[in-house]
Order: C-alpha cells, then sequence, then structure tokens
C-alpha cells in the first residue's frame, strides 16, 4: 500500500514538474463564477466531506476573464491547501469575487486553518518548498506560473492561527485580454 501510495505521489511530482516546464498557450474566456465553484465542489466533494468542512461563496462579480482549465487547477491546488490547513473537523473555505483596479477581477480564497508561519510565507512560492507531511512543494509554484502566464497577480497574506488568504488578480474581459496572448513564448 504504501509503495503505491509513493508510486502516486511520484507520478503527481513529475506531472507537476512537466508542467511548470512547459509553455502553454492560454485561452482565456468569460467564466461564470457560480457554476464553476458547484464544479469544484463536485470535483473536490470527497475531500470536503472528509474533512467536514464548509465552502462559502460570494461572487458580486459573477464573470472573470480566464483559461478554465488552467483556472480549475489553480483553484484545486488552493482549495486542496486551505482543506489541509483546517482542523480536523469543521473549517470554512470562502470563495469570492470582487472589482480590483479597473478592469480587473480579484478572486480570493481564504480559510480560517492554522495559518502559515511568516518565515514559510516567504518561500511558499519556491518549488518543493512544503510544510505538509505527503506535499510536493509545487501547487503553489504551479499557481504562480498560471498567474504569470495570466498576466495576473497573485499575492497571500496569513496569520498564524487565524487562517491564510490568497487574492488571484485577473485581467479584464475580452477587451483588455485578448492582446495579452500574442507574446507567450511557444
Amino acid at each position: 500500500l504504501t509503495m503505491v501510495h509513493e508510486a502516486d505521489r511520484l507520478n503527481r511530482v513529475v506531472t507537476d514538474l512537466l508542467f511548470l516546464s512547459r509553455p502553454r498557450q492560454l485561452s482565456p474566456e468569460p467564466v461564470d463564477l457560480p457554476s464553476f465553484a458547484r464544479e469544484l465542489s463536485q470535483i473536490l466533494q470527497f475531500d470536503i466531506e472528509h474533512k467536514h468542512a464548509q465552502i462559502v461563496t460570494a461572487f458580486p462579480v459573477a464573470t472573470l476573464f480566464a483559461d478554465p482549465d488552467a483556472l480549475k487547477q489553480t483553484l484545486i491546488n488552493l482549495i486542496l491547501n486551505s482543506l489541509a490547513a483546517l482542523p480536523e473537523t469543521g473549517g470554512n473555505i470562502t470563495l469570492a469575487s470582487a472589482l480590483a483596479a479597473p478592469g480587473r477581477v480579484t478572486l480570493t480564497v481564504a480559510d480560517d486553518g492554522c495559518g502559515i508561519e511568516p518565515g514559510d510565507l516567504q518561500k511558499v512560492l519556491e518549488p518543493f518548498h512544503t510544510t505538509k507531511k505527503h506535499g510536493s512543494g509545487l501547487g503553489l509554484a504551479i499557481v504562480h506560473k498560471i498567474m504569470r502566464e495570466h498576466d495576473g497577480a497573485l499575492s497571500i497574506s496569513s496569520v498564524p492561527g487565524q487562517g491564510t488568504r490568497v487574492e488571484l488578480t485577473f485581467p479584464g474581459g475580452t477587451g483588455s485580454g485578448a492582446h495579452n496572448l500574442e507574446h507567450t513564448n511557444a
């Protein structure tokens, strides 16, 4: 059993490394956040129920302009991180949207888990940095790469013992997103 687990883990690490090293052509399109969040909850249903956690959503801005597959990978990574940080039972993860600078939308993933120590917060985006027993330390590196590919921004704030908040800021809708696609280094 341990060997199977380790083989799975190694497989995930290799997949993640390949993802990090390969440039990808993104196809941003309008994403409906409420239905996207429902889909994510279904994908992660087992993990969420296992932790007796609650996902709370607040989408005053209902649409985001992003590559749906990349966004799904980003949010799955962030939600799994949040779930790992929550207490054994209970705890909340909040997904929320807001209008940022003109034409930009911020998507926030926040939890009320154990938080990240200040010394670790500096290093969380570095590949292979992990505080988890079974983590590869590549999840946030992937999130960071996806945000760079979107010409977006990523910020993480955390208070030990109170929780962590990750803010993803995406360029606006069709108007500003279209010209960003030309300079991907394929």
